[in-house]
């Protein structure tokens, strides 16, 4: 005969227990607004991570102190649920480590009347990292840049307002030829420099005090006074 039994002869009663975790997380990128030449007003400049397997693209409003957060999609881990059960709004892990590469841009489609954006466009890359710890069944999300350092974003703009600069005798509204004229800011550095030819001159200036000196007058008028 064959009898087993477990290490004090009692009857063998064995059973494996295991637990199945899911998991998931977020997270959020951080970011800043400068806007040169005016104060900046809440929600007026849209910032929106684009990516692949992102179902909705997150978005994130400035305030007003230029400060914005974009919150990243739902990453879970969950390996046994069956593709109908899926929310579409949620990221699923196919292994316990995965990288997700995003790029966050602002909206220049719409930008306020009198602000400008460099060319091309500012743009910065984002790498999340997501990872699932077997044992614990904690799930961590971690963005940083491409080159797994600390996220930096600052998106820089400019606001300015088209300023007309007229050169015309005095009681007259023909403009005049051989003027020279220099507009300096509050600083006195020079914006502009230029002869008249009879025509306006329109620069684009930010928000300050602004000085328009005659260097020299056209022949046969005295030097005009400078305007503030």
């Amino acid at each position: 005969s064959v009898v087993a039994t477990d290490a004090n002869d009692q009857p063998l009663n064995i059973q494996f227990s295991n637990t199945y975790t899911r998991a998931e997380g977020t997270g959020e990128i951080d970011g800043e607004k400068i806007l040169t030449g005016r104060n900046l007003i809440d929600g007026e400049f849209t910032f929106v991570l684009n990516g692949t397997g992102l179902a909705t693209a997150p978005s994130a409003h400035n305030a007003a102190d230029g400060s914005f957060t974009v919150q990243l999609p739902t990453y879970r881990y969950d390996p046994a649920i069956d593709d109908d059960d899926k929310d579409a709004d949620v990221i699923y892990l196919t292994a316990t480590e995965q990288t997700f590469n995003y790029t966050l841009v602002e909206d220049t489609s719409a930008l306020p009347a009198g602000v400008t954006h460099s060319f091309p466009a500012q743009s910065f890359p984002v790498k999340v990292v997501v990872t699932y710890t077997l044992g614990n069944g904690s799930l961590s999300v971690v963005a940083t840049d491409a080159n797994d350092q600390p996220l930096n974003i600052q998106f820089s703009n400019s606001f300015t307002v088209d300023v007309t600069f007229s050169k015309v005798a005095a009681g007259q509204t023909e403009e005049l030829e051989g003027a020279t004229l220099t507009v300096r800011d509050e600083n006195g550095n020079v914006v502009e420099s230029w002869e008249s030819d009879g025509s306006v001159k329109v620069l684009q200036l930010t928000a300050g005090e602004y000085t328009m000196i005659e260097d020299q007058a056209p022949l046969g008028y005295d030097v005009a006074e400078t305007i503030t």
